[in-house]
This record gives structure tokens, sequence and C-alpha cells, in this order.
């Protein structure tokens, strides 16, 4: 796949994540998105934390469902691994990598023989891990951890918009509307999830105006003030 194929990809699936009702339905397309943009990846899950609490919060099969639990379980693995020492940790060779020696042989048996995590993080709160399965040993290197890494930022970016919308008491039927605003603003100006968040919450404090308000009207019209229109040249 070529780059500008690439990025037009992953800009749909963006805004098709954005556009999801509620954060259960957009952790889940995130994880559909990560099959389907990461070459070598078969299976995808998405763990949370709360508080001292990891939990599964989407999969896209058994497979990436149960290979997240068994670090859980087991209390290693890779995901558990990027949560507690760093950004992104990977194995190309499952079977052979002694840094989990429960967690290792028992994945391998699901078929699993190369994964990566990523840390989903922002505004300095860590919300969980990305975790991404190959099916062959070394498949998830090179190209494939790049395309990964830009949609676990997108994702993060997400998640820390969620994390504020939640923080200031605004009801889920509200969060529907705003996160409709925000991947309009993102898909018409380029802009990251929170970049999109950020912009709706200046126009609110600039007009006065409840968040709620202006990504309604925005939803409508299609149209935001403050906001350069793109030129016409």
């Amino acid at each position: 796949m070529s780059i500008h194929r690439l990025v037009q990809e992953m800009a749909e699936r963006v805004r098709q994540i954005t556009e999801e009702p509620d954060d259960a339905a957009r952790l889940q397309r995130a994880v559909t998105a990560a099959v389907e943009l990461v070459a070598g990846c078969s299976s995808a899950g998405i763990t949370v934390v709360e508080g001292q609490v990891v939990t599964t919060a989407a999969a896209t099969d058994d497979v990436a469902l149960q290979g997240d639990l068994l670090q859980h379980e087991l209390g290693e693995g890779p995901c558990l691994d990027s949560l507690r020492h760093g950004p992104l940790v990977v194995s190309g060779d499952v079977a052979a990598d002694r840094r989990w020696p429960a967690w290792a042989p028992s994945v391998h048996q699901l078929g699993v023989a190369a994964t990566a995590s990523l840390r989903l993080s922002g505004n300095g709160r860590t919300f969980g891990a990305l975790t991404l399965y190959g099916g062959r040993r070394g498949a998830l290197d090179g190209d494939d951890l790049a395309v990964a890494c830009a949609l676990a930022t997108h994702i993060s970016m997400m998640m820390a918009s969620s994390h504020e919308i939640r923080h200031l008491g605004i009801a889920l039927d509200s969060r529907t509307v705003i996160g409709q605003a925000q991947g309009l603003v993102m898909e018409r100006y380029g802009l990251s999830a929170g970049e999109a968040f950020a912009l709706l919450q200046r126009v609110s404090q600039h007009d006065n105006r409840k968040l709620f308000s202006i990504a309604s009207e925005l939803v409508s019209t299609r149209q935001l003030a403050l906001v350069p229109q793109p030129s016409s040249d």
C-alpha cells in the first residue's frame, strides 16, 4: 500500500472511530482498524487501566481476548510491560522469548508467533495498551510498527478526550454529539482527536456557550465559527 493510500485509510478509520456512539464502540472499532491497517496483525486487543485494575475493553477475536486475559491472570506479558516500563514492547518470536516464561508458551499455543504492545496515554495519564498479535515470526516490525504507533496515538488522543468529557460531567447523549462534531473537525481540517476537541473547547470559551451547544450547531450546520476556512486556490 502506498503512503498516500495508507494516510487516506488511516484518516477514514479514525473518522469511523470518532463517529461511534460510545467509548466501548469506539474501542471496538479501533481494534478492528488495527487489523485492517497493520499488515502483520491478525488479532488485536485493548486493555484499559482503572486504578490498579486492568481489563480487556475490546478484542477482535478469541485469540486477542485470551492473549490479553492470560496476561492479566499471569501478571506478565508485553501489554503489562508497556504499561509498567515503556511505550512500546515488541516480540518477533514469542516462542523463544524468555521475558514471559508463563505467558509466552501459553499464547504460542493459541497460534501467536509475534506481538507488539503500545501504551495508550495522554495528558499525563495512562489509559491502557493496544496489543497486536501476529501469526508468524517477525510479523510486526518496521513499517507495521510505524503504522501501529500512529494508530495508537490517535486512540490515545481519543481516550484523553473521552476522559476530559467525563471529567467535565457531560452526559452520554451529549458525548455522542460532541464525538460527531469532533470527527467533523478532524476530517475537515486534518486535526487529531485531541486537537479537534481542544478547538471545540476554545470556541465554547470564546462564545461563552456550552460545549454541547457548539457541537450541536456544528453537526446541524457543518459550520464552525473561528475556524479559518480552507483556501479555494
